[in-house]
């Protein structure tokens, strides 16, 4: 943006028309506002279900907004707004609706209300602030940007993991997680400092940013990547900055578990992917490509190994978030347009998959007042919809047909082989071995719920004061993922059909 430097009239139009284009997040804003004045008003606060509303059309205007700005892009690649700081291209979009889902998926939680968890205007205040810290990290380009919409979402997750008092065990885990939050932050921060001494930027799509890190600048170049790559991978939950998590989810209701298990975690990929395209063709790649790999290797089996050991559900989601999180990064270390598109893919079918899961594990865990896996044997005859959901997002998490990440993991296969052809270098070779052998240990422990629901003959534990269902949001994910699975086995089916035409024919 050197156009507009020392240009007062020409950066004040910039930013005029930079507003025009910030419809989503100038919507989020003002009717965050909003909520807040409607929580004051003693009519309203006293209505449970005014927040919950409110909430939800913030929720739908959003992304209907966001929409528009699909249809904006149609005639141009990208959007730089904000003199550079914000950009606006296919990228952000898709991770702006990943955002938009995650939120979606919390607000379902709550339709149905919980005594133990009895969610006042201040969670959805707190949601709707999230989601405009998500939003608008989905298109920062400036390190300053980044860090900031980064602690939006940080301060916003500390005071989620806070919001109940009871039980005791969601205070520690909230301590806990703002220590290590805090002390991320901290070093994140430092990693910025030399980053921008080095370049002399903040903006990581200016040229002069790439070109200082690959100039002379040896091991200072080396550590403030690291430093700054603590921030995001404490974000990510990727080993060695995953320690917090198991803590966490056990001590919070599930509705605020799905909220840090998916929003924050998938739109700090964006950022990962970003830096990802700068290294591509640079002295530096070969070195990003190795660390990204040994990370997602060290995250897949940490997570995995870690989830065959729990008998808590809570605990053995944010385990197999660790290994998701792999699965993720082994993509973006192979720098493939067809990588990103199936990290897309896998990230959305994962966004599904995981918010189901947690919905189901929310009303399960309301009518057994426990998310302990053994004391819910034989509970699926009496609440059969519940549970079969739960079993097929776990399915579809562990990859099993007909669901729709059984086609995500062969999408994520794919890419990991053709690097290993192109290349034949072990990294690459061990990454796909990886990847293929956690997939088959983590089907254990995603199969061992649905033994203990469907397979025992006599519940164990019941809670006789609830004697329905809520259906809607349990079954709006799992049908989702059975549709997204079937559709591919039937365009598969009809490959097949058509290559055994040919070689009918040709015969």
């Amino acid at each position: 943006m050197e156009f507009y430097v020392g240009n007062l009239e020409g950066q004040i139009a910039h930013l005029r028309q930079s507003l025009g284009h910030f419809g989503p997040e100038l919507f989020l804003c003002g009717w965050i506002l909003v909520q807040l004045l409607t929580s004051v008003i003693p009519i309203i606060r006293k209505n449970p279900y005014v927040p919950t509303i409110l909430s939800g059309i913030g929720i739908l205007i959003t992304a209907i907004l966001v929409g528009d700005q699909f249809n904006t892009l149609k005639y141009t690649l990208q959007f730089d707004w904000f003199m550079g700081m914000v950009r606006v291209d296919g990228l952000t979009l898709i991770f702006k609706l990943f955002a938009i889902f995650s939120a979606f998926g919390i607000w379902l939680m709550t339709l149905s209300k919980n005594k133990q968890f009895e969610w006042g205007s201040e969670f959805y205040f707190f949601l709707s602030i999230g989601l405009l810290g998500m939003l608008l990290l989905s298109g920062a380009v400036n390190l300053l940007m980044i860090f900031l919409c980064l602690e939006i979402i940080s301060l916003i997750s500390y005071l989620l993991t806070a919001y109940f008092k009871k039980p005791k065990v969601g205070a520690e885990a909230a301590v806990k997680y703002f220590i290590y939050g805090s002390v991320s932050s901290a070093i994140q921060l430092y990693g910025i400092s030399l980053l921008y001494g080095i370049s002399g930027t903040l903006e990581i799509n200016d040229p002069g940013f790439i070109q200082g890190l690959i100039s002379d600048h040896g091991y200072l170049a080396i550590l403030a990547l690291l430093f700054w790559g603590v921030g995001l991978a404490f974000k990510l939950v990727a080993v060695p900055f995953h320690f917090w998590s198991p803590d966490v989810y056990a001590g919070v209701p599930a509705s605020i578990a799905s909220f840090l298990a998916n929003g924050p975690k998938l739109i700090a990929l964006v950022i990962v992917i970003r830096f990802s395209h700068l290294f591509y063709g640079t002295p530096l790649q070969s070195g990003f490509q190795l660390l990204i790999a040994c990370v997602a290797i060290l995250s897949m089996f940490w997570g995995n190994l870690g989830a065959l050991r729990q008998h808590k559900l809570k605990r053995l989601l944010a385990y197999s978030g660790i290994a998701h999180t792999g699965y993720w990064l082994s993509l973006i270390a192979c720098q493939q347009p067809e990588a990103e598109t199936a990290l897309i893919w896998y990230g959305f079918i994962y966004l599904l998959a995981s918010s189901g899961a947690f919905i189901a594990l929310s009303r399960l865990e309301y009518f057994t007042n426990t998310d302990e896996i053994r004391l819910w044997t034989g509970i699926g005859k009496t609440y059969p919809w519940t549970s079969a959901s739960l079993v097929i997002c776990l399915a579809a998490l562990g990859g099993l047909p007909p669901t729709a990440g059984f086609f995500a993991k062969i999408n994520l296969l794919i890419p990991l082989f053709q690097q290993w052809q192109n290349q034949s270098e072990a990294i690459w070779l061990a990454l796909l071995l990886s990847v293929l052998f956690n997939t088959l240990l983590a089907l254990y422990y995603y199969l061992s719920p649905a033994r203990g629901l469907f397979l025992k003959s006599e519940p164990t534990i019941l809670n006789s004061t609830l004697t329905f269902e809520y259906l809607p949001p349990v079954w709006l994910m799992p049908l989702a993922l059975i549709v997204l699975g079937i559709v591919p086995l039937t365009e598969a089916l009809k490959w097949m059909s058509t290559i055994l035409q040919i070689g009918v024919v040709a015969h």
